[in-house]
């Protein structure tokens, strides 16, 4: 299966929680214990830092990942300790 593919079929096998501590700053995010294929959510957390660009947020530099019409990014010093996934609509 051709890798996009693959990272859209992760993404919509997830549950997406709106960040409602952070209703100033809309966007969701997804938990590692919410997901049912750990092996799947570790491919994907690579692919996605593999696959990203720089980026600043509120003076801190993070790594995004564009597809579709999200921006995804993580905030763990490595992809082993990832257990959050964040995403907003790139226009916002």
């Amino acid at each position: 299966m051709d890798e996009k593919k693959r990272a859209q079929r992760f993404i919509e096998s997830q549950d997406w929680i709106f960040a409602k501590t952070m209703a100033d700053i809309p966007h969701w995010y997804c938990l590692k214990r919410n997901c049912n294929d750990e092996a799947e959510w570790n491919w994907f957390v690579r692919y996605m830092l593999e696959n990203s660009v720089s980026g600043t947020f509120y003076g801190r530099e993070y790594r995004y990942f564009y597809l579709g019409e999200y921006r995804y990014w993580e905030m763990d010093p490595t992809p082993e300790q990832c257990d959050l996934i964040n995403r907003c609509l790139v226009k916002q």
